[in-house]
């Protein structure tokens, strides 16, 4: 199943027609189709930093199917030029790429199917001249943090997958959610300075937020201005 899983399917070409997607969605099991087909039509997010929270059940089914499904509709948004859908389809990979992150280590294709999606699909996404991009040097150890601080949480009743769910959602400060959002970049050809700037800015909070966790010590609130202007912006 997981050879044949239609994540490959969608990976494997470029999709430029609407029934060339439904035969790939065709087979997906049909509990996961349900959920993709609740999404049909336009975004139901006012900025892609909240598609996580709209799409949670999505991103909760299993490992291949919540990826797969992401793909799938990031195909969608891009097929109706919906950059909106689409930017925050590309916070969901990355969300469903570090909620899932411990399986896909498991397996031996965390780091090379991080890299096949940011190179072929989440890269080139744009939208309101700005794209997202995430440090791939940090993936694997921001995974390894991730997977001891659900350890030490010690949370009963959900999933490591809810509780990481929760964490990029700042439910466990914003320490942590931090290291799993993704990074823009302005798209401009001379992007105003406020805009590289802001980007600057994102990659010095990045920084600060792996350092607490690295040393287990999360932060429920960010820090003031001048503490973050110490930590160097991290490398993309």
């Amino acid at each position: 199943m997981q050879i044949n899983h239609p994540l490959w399917r969608l990976l494997d070409r470029e999709y430029t027609t609407h029934s060339q997607l439904a035969r790939v969605r065709s087979g997906f099991a049909p509990h996961v189709q349900i959920e993709i087909n609740s999404f049909a039509g336009s975004s139901r997010w006012s900025d892609p930093f909240l598609a996580i929270l709209h799409a949670k059940k999505l991103l909760l089914l299993a490992t291949l199917d919540a990826l797969g499904a992401v793909v799938y509709l990031l195909y969608e948004a891009k097929l109706v030029r919906d950059t909106l859908a689409q930017a925050g389809w590309v916070h969901c990979a990355y969300g469903a790429l570090h909620m899932h992150g411990a399986e896909l280590v498991k397996h031996g294709v965390a780091l090379p199917l991080f890299h096949l999606l940011q190179e072929n699909l989440l890269g080139p996404v744009e939208h309101g001249g700005r794209r997202y991009t995430y440090p791939s040097g940090y993936y694997l150890p921001v995974i390894e943090l991730l997977v001891g601080l659900h350890a030490r949480a010690q949370v009963k009743y959900i999933s490591r997958e809810q509780f990481l769910h929760s964490v990029s959602s700042h439910l466990h400060g914003y320490g942590a959610a931090v290291v799993t959002w993704p990074i823009s970049i302005p798209t401009m050809e001379d992007p105003p300075e406020e805009e590289v700037d802001r980007s600057e800015t994102e990659r010095r909070i990045f920084s600060w937020a792996y350092t607490r966790l690295s040393k287990n010590q999360p932060c429920a609130l960010f820090p003031e201005d001048a503490v973050i202007e110490k930590f160097p912006p991290i490398p993309l």
